[in-house]
């Protein structure tokens, strides 16, 4: 049985997690595409991932600079 205060996964930021996750699947995609439609999907999955990421990072960086928690 787990321990119930074991604090695993508590400070994982989602966002960045699935914008990595993009980033790594369209690069892996990148490598084994065929030119045209496959290049073309593995292009948008890198720009979606790079996209999600610096939204993300925005966000967290406004969110942490304009609310103080009490």
């Amino acid at each position: 049985m787990l321990n119930s205060e074991f604090g695993n996964g508590k400070k994982v930021n989602l966002v960045t997690a699935f914008a990595l996750f993009c980033l790594m699947m369209g690069f892996l995609f990148l490598i084994a595409a065929t030119p045209g439609s496959q290049t073309l999907a593995a292009s948008a999955l890198l720009a979606f991932g790079a996209l999600c990421l610096s939204v993300g990072w925005f966000y967290s960086e406004h969110h942490h600079h304009h609310h103080h928690h009490h």
